[in-house]
């Protein structure tokens, strides 16, 4: 007994394609610059009450 049939094998492949190809033209080659990731650091470390050091430490890890 077959879990999917060859047409639903289709399209689920051709989703998948759709959607990874989306998503490596829409977001590729777009890292924050250094500064940025301090900054979204510092303000989440804020928000939960962290230090900022103990913060930075765990993201370098």
């Amino acid at each position: 007994m077959k879990i999917f049939k060859t047409t639903t094998r289709k399209i689920i492949l051709l989703i998948f394609v759709f959607v990874f190809t989306f998503n490596t033209l829409a977001f590729a080659g777009t890292n924050p610059s250094r500064a940025e990731i301090e900054s979204m650091i510092e303000d989440v470390a804020t928000k939960k009450s962290y230090s900022f050091s103990i913060a930075e430490g765990y993201s370098k890890s």
